[in-house]
């Protein structure tokens, strides 16, 4: 019966083709990308995987592991339809985050092998002082040429067992191998989940200790900013050039608990120095990986770091509790000489413990995390999320750091990018107007309770809210209007606030031509600034059978950098591009994807700004001596 109405299933060719989504939300690119390089079996997939893809209900969820405990192993992707709650437009968001393979008796044996090879250049047309002839005045130059080069691999053995390489080499780089990342990912049957040797990351908890690479950070989507879920350990296949382990990482289970461990070595850049007693320590470390000029190639791998990590995760129902303890030792120690960093954490040794919580208890989610790097430095979030109706949802966060807390891969909700000195209140909301209309909104409350970097006073405080009204009208397009005001310190006595507008269009006008607008306004006053910027931009969209062609003009009108707006930016396969627009200038930009075969995908990217009130672009070695910017990119692409 199971593999009849899996026929009739596969016999809706409307259904069967449907291309993914044209159109994602921004705020979740980077992180539908991340798991469109790594997407779940369903056949393996855990409640925290699915939950952690932010695109099902709880009643989903509970519907599909009711299934496949009720009928086994699935034997296709659209089998899904079948399960209460699983339409086709919950299948439509997707695509390419779901595979199904069914089971197989060896772990080891190959089966649907897969390859992909990407081979990426790129660089800035107009040449950079950093590149040009050394002069009396400025010796100081990059070693390399001013072409940026990318080449990954992933190969896929079976749904057991895959791999990855990516090498690259930044514009005034040398050597396409200046940076070299590589993982080998196993999943035996028995008591090994997981076994991953090479490059790896970690989502534990809540992000105060693991944090996974990545984080939505506040958002207009509450609940998914307020709660995180134990996703465990992750191939690391990205390119930047910091923020991952290396060495060996694994999850196990016995009985009802599941274990994880991780030993990792690293090289990391620091700028090494040495105090009156000739004791040498780090201050901070550089996470550019930039190694273009004799200071930056001095400073790299010149801080060694040995680090190691426990877990044990207790699932309740949909939920879990857990134990985690990291230890991280540098050959270096690291010392805070400035004032704003007097209370930070310092030392050669740091050693950090959390305990985690994301307990269901009927229609509510509680989660929550504790986490200590010595007795007097902790730091705590504790949220709830939960329906007031079927249409509206309301979710809560309490954070506390110390100033002294620091864990090297902690990123947790917060006003500041570090997880330390800060407290705050995240309210958020919900409400589902109609099936595609939806207005969502936050209030978020922060203070600093010690001096900062930021500001150089203890005491500041800020209030922010957002309110946005989204209308997704089936296969016609998008809309949203979003608003956002920002309160906050500038000294003991005076105050700034931030005004951000945006108005989208997403209008699919044919399935072959597309078109987007969008106008965003920034107007921020304070006693010493009153600046309104405005940016316009405009996509049109091509798509014919064998190529994609998409063009985007954007005019940029701001008086400075602190009325700067973000927009992403059309680029090449499996990258994004969220640039800062600001000055007075125009942007333009085409990207041009060609499919001649279903094995090879070429991509064209050309950007050019022009600048209406400026001589020169960017500084240091980076300068331009002109008005104007263009860079251009190609990527081509290999996949069976």
């Amino acid at each position: 019966m199971k593999y009849f109405i899996l026929l009739l299933i596969c016999s809706f060719r409307a259904l069967a083709q449907s291309p993914a989504p044209d159109s994602v939300l921004e705020v979740e690119e980077t992180r539908l990308q991340f798991f469109q390089q790594n997407p779940f079996d369903l056949n393996q997939v855990s409640a925290e995987e699915l939950q952690g893809l932010h695109l099902f209900s709880l009643s989903q969820i509970r519907a599909f592991f009711a299934y496949r405990a009720s009928n086994g192993p699935l034997l296709s992707v659209h089998e899904l339809q079948v399960i209460s709650g699983w339409d086709a437009e919950t299948l439509r968001k997707t695509v390419g985050l779901l595979i199904c393979n069914p089971p197989q008796k060896k772990w080891y044996r190959p089966e649907e092998m897969s390859q992909q090879l990407l081979l990426k250049t790129e660089r800035t047309l107009e040449e950079k002082v950093g590149f040009s002839q050394p002069t009396a005045r400025s010796k100081t130059r990059y070693f390399g040429n001013p072409w940026g080069q990318n080449i990954r691999y992933r190969g896929k053995w079976n749904s057991h067992i895959r791999a990855g390489f990516t090498l690259q080499k930044d514009p005034g780089e040398v050597t396409l191998t200046d940076f070299v990342s590589y993982y080998v990912e196993i999943k035996p049957t028995k008591w090994i989940d997981k076994l991953i040797l090479g490059d790896y990351i970690h989502q534990w908890g809540q992000g105060l200790l693991q944090a996974g690479g990545f984080s939505l950070g506040k958002t207009y989507e509450s609940i998914r900013a307020t709660q995180k879920f134990n996703l465990g350990s992750l191939p690391y296949s990205s390119s930047g050039e910091s923020t991952f382990y290396r060495g060996i990482s694994m999850q196990a289970h016995g009985g009802p608990i599941i274990f994880a461990a991780f030993r990792s070595v690293r090289f990391l850049d620091a700028s090494i120095s040495k105090d009156s007693l000739n004791r040498s320590f780090y201050q901070s470390l550089d996470t550019d990986g930039f190694h273009r000029t004799s200071t930056e190639r001095t400073n790299k791998n010149s801080l060694t770091e040995h680090a190691w990590g426990l877990q044990a995760l207790i699932p309740i129902k949909q939920g879990f509790i857990s134990f985690s303890t990291t230890q991280h030792q540098w050959n270096h120690p690291k010392r805070n000489t400035s004032l704003y960093n007097q209370g930070e954490w310092h030392g050669q040794v740091l050693t950090n413990f959390a305990f985690a919580h994301h307990i269901p208890w009927k229609q509510v989610f509680i989660a929550g995390e504790f986490a200590s790097a010595n007795p007097k430095s902790i730091a705590l979030t504790e949220s709830v999320a939960f329906p007031i109706s079927q249409k509206l949802d309301f979710s809560a966060l309490f954070r506390y750091y110390t100033k002294g807390y620091f864990s090297p891969m902690a990123q947790a909700l917060g006003e500041s990018s570090q997880t330390k000195n800060e407290v705050g209140l995240f309210l958020g909301n919900q409400f589902q107007i109609s099936k595609y209309k939806r207005l969502s909104s936050y209030l978020d409350y922060f203070f600093f309770p010690k001096r900062s970097f930021t500001y150089a006073f203890p005491g500041a405080w800020g209030i922010e809210m957002l309110t946005r009204f989204q209308w997704d009208r089936k296969r016609k397009g998008q809309y949203f209007a979003q608003m956002k005001w920002t309160n906050q310190s500038i000294t003991h006595n005076q105050r700034k606030n931030h005004l951000q507008a945006s108005f989208d269009v997403h209008y699919d006008v044919h399935s072959r031509f597309k078109w987007h607008s969008r106008i965003m306004l920034s107007y921020l006053v304070s006693p010493v600034q009153n600046e309104l910027g405005a940016m316009w931009l405009h996509d049109i969209t091509l798509i014919r059978k064998w190529y994609r062609v998409q063009a985007r003009l954007a005019w940029i009108q701001t008086p400075s950098y602190d009325t700067r707006l973000y927009a992403y930016e059309p680029t090449l396969r499996y990258s994004f591009s969220l640039p800062a627009y600001y000055d007075p200038s125009i942007r333009n930009t085409i990207l041009i994807s060609i499919n001649p075969t279903k094995h090879w995908d070429l991509g064209i990217k050309i950007a050019r700004t022009h600048y209406f009130t400026r001589e020169t672009v960017g500084s240091g070695l980076d300068l331009i001596p002109t008005n104007h910017k263009s860079d251009v990119g190609l990527q081509i692409v290999y996949q069976y």
